[in-house]
């Protein structure tokens, strides 16, 4: 036992590394944009199966100025991304000597968890709100992503919530053409 310790006291041992303020403060800003592109990434997930689940609903002019929206808060968010630093993921989009047509970014095809057991329209239109609000509200908690990319991440989401919007017009929209349906006027 005395000879391990003894063989570990004159191994010798690498300095600690010192780092300038500087460094300290690049390193953190650096973690801080590696946090925010993750967590814009995972936004543009989520809304990405909003936008899947407003194409299950019934395509009046409402629920498709709702996936218009949708699709501009996902593509604002793509310009956070860039003014975040990462690389374009179309690089031949612009290119018209190129057949090549890149994959959609931080795409899926699934819907809503939940939304295919909603049986019927109104349902479906009022579980996609409050799927949206929940979004919205994540991402109004984001402070460094408001901090870094202010102009893009507010364009991204008065989009969304313009979709949402456009959904309660369709409850209006279905409101008054159903007969049968309860219409409070308050």
């Amino acid at each position: 036992m005395e000879n391990i310790e003894k063989k570990n006291a004159e191994e010798p041992t690498e300095p600690a590394i010192e780092l300038t303020p500087e460094e300290i403060g690049r390193r953190r800003r650096q973690e801080a944009i590696d946090k925010s592109i993750a967590e814009t990434k995972d936004l543009r997930l989520r809304i990405d199966r909003i936008i899947n689940s407003v194409r299950v609903i019934n395509g009046s002019r409402e629920t498709e100025y709702a996936l218009k929206d949708a699709q501009r808060a996902k593509s604002f968010l793509g310009l956070v991304l860039k003014s975040l630093g990462t690389d374009n993921p179309y690089p031949k989009s612009s290119d018209a000597s190129s057949p090549v047509i890149e994959k959609q970014a931080d795409h899926q095809s699934d819907v809503c968890t939940g939304l295919l057991e909603v049986d019927n329209h109104t349902g479906r239109v009022k579980f996609m709100r409050d799927q949206m609000e929940q979004v919205l509200t994540h991402m109004g908690t984001l402070k460094q992503l408001k901090q870094e990319c202010g102009f893009w991440s507010q364009q991204s989401l008065v989009a969304l919530v313009e979709s949402k919007h456009w959904l309660g017009w369709e409850l209006d929209r279905l409101r008054e053409s159903d007969p049968n349906q309860l219409k409070l006027d308050l």
